[in-house]
């Protein structure tokens, strides 16, 4: 609804047009574009920006050295960090009196945006929270930079160099947009250029007003109003200024980004701000939607010659040459950008970039008209020898075909490139989607990518089928109303659980109905010891005869749920609840006896929140203790209480600001895993009061955890529909299974803990958890030597701690190896490989010896002393005929693998005494590739393996090579620098860098092509990222396990990606003697995923799926 003419602007105090909606004058909102510090367009009375805070006043563990900055709805401070680092940080507050629900929720979004992201041209944020009087606050990196035209100005930067530092911008916004977030307020104040190492390194801050696309950024409302302004008017796009600016996407950036390039170019923004600043509310918005920018080369020629040459000074350039620098390629880069109908932009801020880099390399830009004279000049540019030789009839002939083929070129490779970054996108986004358990968008992103009539090329790759697989969970049984409760019986024979008004008991395996049970029940629970049934309601609990299904007894009166059975089966705890229709003083727990049925102590039960919490009482696994929640918002309490059975004395309790929401005791009775408000997984010592480091499981609420009767593994769930299932001992994930769309609230374990039993609104689900463990996760070793050809075994190599070689498959072996001389492995030692269909195994020693293994006839084929230090690495050739092994010296020799006779020494004249990290054969067996480590001797080398001679060494960096990956046709080799977080891709054999692939943060350990060259996976110590091979574009990543990543392998069928892993955080045991372990990532053919949905589509029902019994 528009203001009344007579309400007053907030900032200037003016009388705002009738027209204008809550907020600012069109003035003021004009000018936060216009003012040119980190502090444009608000307010500078210092009493308002330290009203409640004063310099040296502490926040948590920050103390606040001087307000750097203010918003609309925060303020923001230099703060100094103490613990666990000592650093200089920003700290950005909300304002007193801002705390309405749209601003905290506005406020919330900016932190959960900047959370999402990891990228060096992004602020990072480190921490939040809120103060003591409840403002909630989150700290990010100090960014001690300048607006980014300001820098260009200031250092006089030139035209190539303001291009090069904007395609580092255009790389942000692209990781933004890839994490379905977009920024809305991009502007020159809004990019702060820092310098590092000496060169200048832009910081993309402040989203504040970032919105989310298929991701929720926040459990608050948070939505953009109607005819609400939102943004800054001469960076805004046409859209942002429309009647309603719901219907915004990435696109909104790539004009913003249009505007900052036109001003890099012209020092001048697209739309005159003067002029706006004399229009009218109504008027501005008409300009941006639809007054078209001049070309910036006719800009530049309007100017004044006293401007034009200040122009040209601050980009170092003469002033007569400047226009026509930017005339041409700039001006149509620019305009593309800046295109009023969206569908005409740039479909991505990676294509915007990507076009600036082909300016910068003189290549032929997209933007531009496809004319015969433009691209004839291009290519005379590139072979200005050859066009200078040449005869005008021979020119004429050549220009023409060229102008013919390249048309048609041209125009393939645009469809095809549109079709690639609408690839690239949805699936990041769906990746995005699901880790919200917004399964529908997950779908409906992925649906978009199935090949359309007509389209030649399929574009799934391992990285759709995988999430399409995590989007379709197993099917369970459909249930009316709020599933609150479900419990097996202790011979697992039985599953009850809670429906709308009665209670439903069914048969295992068949999940057939036995019998319903009248009433509502809140909580039950089978006895372990008798054959008894406790429901609970709010105010009585039933025990129920399981042979006859009749009540044992009268129901006890005056109490309620939750109940719970002691290990033994001697105790039974009920609950008091409280709720605000039924009001108790003082609730109590109470201990009855199952032998009598009386009560033999009570203690304190939670006054507030009962039915969230009722999952937060747990018994010991020996009995002895007792765990119950405490939730007072009077004593800003939300904890867990402890109590010694059966007195029910106190025994102890959490930290008050535990935000206790669920629990169970893991099987040493000392520790309790603890789901929190926050959808945190801790783990405590109960006893000492001390958590290990949290773990963020879900968005929501982690409103219920179990533990498996066997005490390997326990599960939380979320809330938000997510269940994850932890090693016990490792406290690493072990599974993720999504698909609710109304959240988890109750949770059980089979008594054996091979089925999870989960239930929420309207449906009970069950898992095969054993299974589905082991098939993602191995604990055999670790060391992946290869799969054979027909992808049914996986081989697991021998390590220093368990001397077998693995064969995973459907008749699982082993084959022993002799312990003398020993076998090192590390990230940088890989002396093993195997091949084949038998399969092959090479193994090499620290003696420098070399063994070749028949795995299948479990026998030593071979053996021979190959170098004089110990072997690092050790390959076999594709068909198993030749071995190529490396030593911690740095030489790399070539060997018959039949007989032992050496074919080669590979000796390079500047070779460093540096061990051979890795050596890997081309898929024709042709090439040889080795690397490094450590730092020193950063090339990866290329052989050629018939003529034994050195091809090429393509420079790395400065680092040391750890990871080398040939495509499936040869045609691109990866290889990963051991010291940085970036890949290079180069291109065969040409040798040409095609591309650095930046998004990891720490180094590469290994990478692989899919059989189908469509994806590739890089790993590193804290994510798995998969690339597009075609547009070498990040499409999705996924958290590593807490271990050491050291090898990765696709099977044959590209059905399963294998990841091993080097665990070296405890001490080896009897069921994984190294410590190491695989972890599998399954992703089903196309062909398999057709078959699944045509059976979905004939099935009106959705039965549940069979368990095993």
């Amino acid at each position: 609804m528009s203001a009344p003419s007579n309400t007053p602007c907030p900032e200037c105090g003016q009388a705002k047009p009738s027209s204008t909606p809550d907020g600012m004058c069109p003035s003021c909102l004009l000018r936060l574009g216009q003012i040119g510090d980190a502090t444009a367009g608000i307010t500078t009375d210092l009493d308002q920006v330290l009203s409640g805070e004063t310099p040296g006043e502490h926040i948590g563990r920050y103390r606040l050295l001087e307000p750097i900055g203010e918003g609309g709805c925060g303020t923001v401070w230099m703060a100094e960090q103490f613990e666990p680092v000592r650093r200089k940080v920003a700290l950005k507050l909300i304002k007193l009196g801002m705390d309405t629900k749209q601003v905290v929720a506005r406020f919330e979004a900016e932190r959960q945006a900047l959370a999402l992201m990891d990228h060096q041209n992004i602020a990072r944020v480190f921490d939040g929270g809120a103060t003591e009087s409840g403002r909630p606050y989150f700290v990010m990196e100090l960014v001690r930079g300048i607006p980014l035209t300001a820098y260009c100005d200031t250092a006089k930067l030139n035209v190539r160099e303001r291009v090069e530092l904007f395609v580092q911008v255009c790389q942000a916004v692209q990781h933004a947009h890839q994490k379905g977030i977009i920024h809305r307020d991009l502007k020159p104040t809004n990019v702060l250029v820092t310098e590092q190492d000496g060169k200048p390194l832009p910081k993309v801050i402040d989203f504040g007003i970032a919105k989310a696309t298929g991701v929720e950024l926040t459990e608050k409302t948070l939505f953009t109003r109607l005819n609400q302004m939102i943004g800054t008017p001469v960076y805004m796009s046409p859209e942002q200024a429309g009647l309603g600016s719901l219907d915004i996407d990435t696109r909104t950036d790539i004009y913003s980004l249009g505007v900052l390039l036109y001003e890099l170019l012209t020092g001048r923004t697209p739309l005159d701000p003067q002029k706006l600043r004399s229009e009218g509310y109504e008027a501005i918005l008409k300009t941006i939607r639809e007054v078209d920018p001049t070309k910036p080369s006719t800009c530049l020629s309007t100017l004044a010659l006293e401007d034009l040459a200040t122009v040209a000074n601050h980009r170092r350039e003469e002033p007569h040459k400047f226009r026509n620098l930017i005339r041409g390629d700039l001006d149509w880069i620019a305009l593309k950008a800046l295109e009023k109908d969206r569908t005409r932009r740039y479909a991505s801020a990676q294509d915007l970039a990507a076009d600036l880099q082909r300016f910068l390399n003189n290549e032929p830009i997209v933007a531009r008209p496809p004319s015969t004279f433009y691209r004839f000049q291009k290519l005379a540019r590139r072979n200005k020898l050859a066009f200078a030789t040449g005869g005008a009839v021979l020119a004429a002939l050549i220009v023409g075909l060229i102008a013919t083929s390249w048309q048609w070129a041209r125009a393939t490779r645009s469809l095809r490139q549109a079709d690639l970054s609408a690839y690239v996108s949805d699936v990041g986004l769906a990746q995005q989607a699901l880790t919200v358990n917004n399964v529908n968008r997950a779908l409906e992103l992925l649906d978009r990518q199935r090949p359309k009539p007509g389209q030649r090329d399929d574009l799934r790759g391992f990285e759709w089928r995988y999430l399409w697989q995590q989007a379709h969970p197993q099917e369970g049984v459909s249930v009316p109303g709020t599933l609150n409760g479900v419990s097996f019986s202790p011979d697992g024979q039985l599953l009850a659980l809670t429906e709308k008004d009665q209670i439903s008991i069914r048969e295992m395996p068949s999940r057939r109905v036995i019998t319903n049970l009248p009433g509502v029940a809140i909580s039950l629970e089978f006895s372990p010891r008798d054959k008894v049934l406790a429901t609970a309601d709010f105010d009585r609990v039933r025990l129920w005869n399981t042979e006859t299904w009749q009540e044992l007894r009268p129901p006890l009166q005056g109490v309620g749920f939750p109940v719970r059975f002691s290990p033994d089966g001697a105790w039974l705890l009920t609950g008091d609840p409280t709720t605000p229709s039924n009001p108790r003083l003082n609730p109590k727990h109470q201990l009855w006896s199952t032998d009598t049925w009386e009560p033999v102590a009570s203690c304190s039960a939670t006054p507030e929140f009962p039915w969230q919490v009722r999952n937060a009482v747990a018994f010991s696994p020996d009995g002895s203790v007792l765990a119950t929640p405490w939730v007072h918002n009077g004593q800003k309490t939300c904890t867990l209480r402890f109590w010694k059975v059966p007195s029910l004395d106190p025994a102890g309790s959490l930290p008050p600001d535990s935000f206790a929401w669920a629990a169970a005791f893991l099987p040493d009775g000392r520790h309790v895993v603890v789901g929190t408000f926050f959808g945190e997984q801790v783990v405590w010592d109960w006893q000492q009061g001390l958590p290990e480091l949290p773990i963020k499981v879900v968005a929501g609420i982690l409103p219920t955890v179990s533990m498996a009767p066997d005490g390997s593994f326990f599960i939380a769930a979320g809330n938000e529909g997510t269940l994850t299932v932890w090693d016990t001992r490792s406290r690493q994930i072990l599974n993720r299974f999504r698909g609710y769309t109304g959240g988890i609230w109750a949770s059980t374990i089979s008594p054996d803990s091979r089925v999870i039993a989960t239930g929420g609104f309207g449906a009970v689900r069950l898992w095969d958890a054993k299974d589905q463990e082991s098939a993602s996760r191995l604990r055999k070793g670790g060391l992946i030597a290869g799969f054979t050809p027909d992808s049914g075994t996986l081989v697991l190599a021998p390590s220093e701690h368990d001397y077998r070689w693995h064969l995973i498959g459907r008749e699982p072996s082993t084959v022993e190896v002799p312990t003398n001389p020993a076998v090192r492995v590390s990230v940088v030692h890989h002396p093993f490989d195997a091949v084949g269909d038998l399969p092959l195994g090479a193994l090499g020693r620290v003696d420098g010896s070399v063994e070749i293994w028949d795995l299948s006839a479990r026998r030593l084929r071979a053996f021979w002393p190959a170098h004089t230090n110990e072997i690092s690495v050790a390959t076999l050739s594709p068909d198993g005929t030749l071995v190529a092994t490396g030593d911690v010296k740095g030489q790399v020799k070539l060997w018959n693998a039949s007989t032992g006779g050496n074919l080669a020494s590979f000796d390079l004249p500047e070779r460093p005494a540096k061990a051979v990290a890795e050596l890997v054969f081309s898929p024709d067996g042709k090439t040889l590739a080795g690397g490094w480590w450590p730092s020193g001797f950063s090339d990866v080398v290329l052989w050629d393996v018939k003529t034994r001679t050195h091809l090429m060494s393509l420079t790395n960096s400065s680092e040391d090579t750890i990871a080398i990956a040939f495509s499936p046709d040869g045609r691109l080799l990866v290889g990963g620098p051991g010291g940085s977080g970036f890949g290079n891709v180069w291109e065969l054999p040409s040798g040409h860098l095609l591309k650095q692939l930046k998004g990891h943060v720490t180094s590469i350990t290994d990478a692989a092509f899919s059989p189908d060259g469509q994806t590739l996976v890089t790993g590193s110590y804290e994510t798995l990222k998969f690339w597009n091979v075609a547009t070498l574009e990040e499409v999705a990543s996924l958290p590593t396990e807490r271990a050491v990543l050291h090898s990765l392998a696709f099977s044959p069928d590209g059905r399963t990606l294998a990841a091993g892993y080097l665990d070296y955080s405890g001490p080896p045991n009897g069921t994984n003697q190294s410590g190491h372990f695989v972890r599998l990532y399954h992703a089903p053919s196309l062909k398999e995923i057709a078959a699944i949905e045509a059976t979905e589509k004939k099935n009106d029902t959705h039965e549940a799926k069979t368990l095993p019994p």
